[in-house]
């Protein structure tokens, strides 16, 4: 039988994933500690990082577990990217719900309290996420992004259905990944995330979530202190390009559900990705003028055409006859 404690208080499992977060991990276990909810365990799950992360956490661990109901510090020989150390803290969560939270992001104090309290009174969630505040490097008032209103997006309308969510999510993805919180029975469910998107694990989750039926519910709260930082894989940017090799890298993992898209926007995606490669491949992708003109003379269609469509799917609830579906 559980204790009152598990059945006010579930277990919740707080997975910090770092990779070189020496610099702001700090902040982000602290973060945990400073928690207004109470039954947690913590677990830490590096990816074999070059400077002082693990030494960093096993010493903050060491000072500060008795906060929590457990404490576990994984690490591994080489680096794996990141769906596979998400998938090292499940594995070892205990916990009815999962929070992942990168090395140098936070959670606002009240985070957990926010998640439990919308379940408790909507015992059939099985997914949350949330507002988030964004900042470029520090935490510091002066560093923080201009605020959107996340509310207008129809992805987060209480009365949108699973079904119209992943059509959403083939276009864009305006799920704030760090502010998800997941109820643990959907790994055993639908399985963890897609190690073959080396250092993309959140998109290709949510389609798989939503095509499976399940709702990705949004609540109207901020949760997480999210920082953009130069070294941010996501974000980076080689200034000397016109467009990311992330960029590119997402196109292409976009390309396995192609299938599910209308025929004529198919094939423009299918374009435009493809248009992408070549002219990075052939020495195009470049801050120049000659490349800037090919690029916007190659593209001008095809970018207004997938422009247009994702300012609809973020604005306006999909109709049934909206798409062609295969």
């Amino acid at each position: 039988m559980p204790n009152q404690k598990e059945v006010l208080q579930p277990l919740v499992s707080i997975i910090v994933i770092t990779y070189n977060s020496a610099k702001y991990v700090i902040e982000t276990l602290e973060s945990a500690k400073e928690q207004t909810y109470q039954n947690i365990e913590l677990i830490v799950t590096d990816d074999c990082s070059t400077d002082e992360t693990v030494s960093i956490c096993e010493t903050w661990i060491r000072r500060n577990r008795t906060r929590f109901v457990n404490t576990e510090l994984i690490t591994v020989n080489e680096n794996t990217g990141i769906p596979s150390n998400c998938n090292r803290g499940i594995a070892r969560a205990k916990g009815e719900w999962v929070k992942l939270i990168a090395g140098d992001d936070c959670l606002k104090k009240d985070a957990i309290v926010i998640y439990m309290d919308y379940i408790n009174l909507n015992p059939l969630t099985k997914f949350l996420h949330a507002k988030m505040d964004i900042f470029m490097e520090s935490f510091s008032v002066s560093n923080k992004m201009p605020y959107f209103d996340y509310d207008d997006f129809s992805f987060n309308k209480e009365t949108i259905s699973p079904k119209e969510q992943f059509q959403i999510l083939l276009r864009i993805n305006p799920l704030n990944a760090p502010t998800s919180f997941i109820k643990s029975e959907l790994f055993v469910r639908f399985g963890v995330f897609n190690e073959g998107y080396r250092l993309w694990e959140d998109r290709p989750m949510w389609l798989k979530l939503t095509e499976n039926g399940i709702k990705l519910n949004y609540i109207d709260f901020v949760t997480v202190r999210y920082r953009r930082s130069s070294d941010s894989v996501q974000v980076k940017k080689n200034n000397s390009k016109i467009f990311a090799e992330f960029e590119i890298l997402k196109e292409g993992y976009m390309m396995d559900y192609n299938s599910y898209l209308g025929s004529m926007e198919r094939i423009i995606k299918t374009i435009e990705y493809n248009r992408k490669k070549i002219l990075d491949k052939v020495g195009l992708n470049k801050i120049a003028i000659l490349p800037r003109i090919i690029n916007v003379v190659t593209g001008y269609f095809f970018i207004r055409y997938i422009n247009r469509l994702n300012e609809k799917y973020y604005f306006i609830n999909i109709e049934n006859n909206l798409i062609d579906k295969k």
